[in-house]
């Protein structure tokens, strides 16, 4: 996973050249799609870098431990289980990210709401499903 999470981050500093190059900014094309992949590792990256940086601090703090100062040792001992529930954390998290999505996640939907067979409480019901779908899409700032 770690090897894997380092490519994303190489590709992430080389995207970060790209965009900045006046060549691909002239593509608009190539710049748009080197735009969305940014976008989709900047949500992956960060994660990484935060995730390394916990532990290298655990590494550091396990040092402490053979310290032979009592209150660093003391200080280290604390420190040690919160950096490992904190990089467990990490961990869950960077495996969400890292989960493939899902190919029509972008694609348009379109949802026809009928009244069925049942009279007038068909209908009804038809109304307050769609006002049920009209307020859910307005919460997630969707247009309709």
């Amino acid at each position: 996973m770690i090897n894997k999470l380092k490519g994303l981050e190489e590709r992430f500093v080389k995207l970060e050249r790209l965009l900045s190059d006046p060549a691909v900014i002239s593509d608009q094309k190539k710049y748009q799609d080197y735009l969305k992949e940014h976008g989709e590792l900047n949500k992956i990256v960060p994660l990484f870098r935060t995730y390394e940086s916990a532990l290298n601090e655990l590494k550091e703090a396990k040092e402490l431990l053979r310290d032979e100062d009592p209150e660093m040792r003391a200080m280290a001992r604390d420190e040690v289980p919160a950096l490992e529930s904190r990089i467990e954390d990490y961990k869950a998290q960077l495996n969400l990210a890292l989960m493939p999505k899902e190919p029509r996640d972008e694609k348009n939907v379109i949802l026809e709401i009928r009244a069925g067979t049942g009279g007038e409480e068909a209908g009804l019901f038809a109304g307050d499903l769609f006002r049920m779908y009209s307020r859910y899409v307005e919460t997630r700032n969707w247009t309709m």
